[in-house]
């Protein structure tokens, strides 16, 4: 998927603000202050976050599983989130970090998902299974993709580097 408008205004905002700063909000749960409920607190803690970086932050990156592994309070503090930064600094763009791998129908719910729900303007897909996991991503022209080809963990070459019998 090309998407000039978000590298446009990513580029203009890091030069606006003088900082490539993408800032991780992989909320720990566990290791955060418990203000109430899940929600509440998860959300809390990121307000903080957002308020003390936005003016050096040109973009979030939220890894989903931090959320959704505490159910709906997770998720709701995840979309209030996004809702908050959407509305408090709409320049700073938010990136979805989950390596989806979806096809067809999946992965148009995967988008709607993301981008419709959650109010993501990018996100990150491993395309296992080929050009049809990476086809409906491309088709949604609005937002960004960032294709993962190659993963740099140290076990990924065991799988995206085997050599075959036949030593291709």
């Amino acid at each position: 998927m090309k998407n000039s408008g978000f590298k446009d205004e990513i580029l203009k905002n890091i030069q606006k603000k003088k900082s490539h700063l993408c800032v991780g909000l992989d909320t720990d749960y566990e290791k955060i202050t418990k203000e109430g409920s899940i929600e509440t607190s998860i959300f809390n803690f990121n307000k903080q976050i957002v308020d003390q970086t936005h003016d050096l932050a040109v973009a979030y990156k939220i890894n989903l599983v931090f959320y959704s592994a505490y159910g709906l309070e997770g998720l709701r503090a995840l979309k209030k989130t996004n809702q908050y930064l959407k509305l408090k600094y709409p320049e700073i763009k938010l990136v979805a970090e989950c390596k989806r791998t979806e096809i067809g129908w999946c992965a148009k719910m995967a988008i709607k998902e993301l981008f419709d729900e959650l109010l993501f303007d990018a996100t990150n897909i491993m395309p296992w299974y080929g050009e049809d996991s990476a086809a409906e991503y491309r088709n949604s022209k609005q937002k960004a993709l960032f294709v993962i080809c190659h993963d740099t963990n140290k076990s990924a070459v065991e799988i995206q580097d085997i050599k075959l019998k036949n030593n291709q």
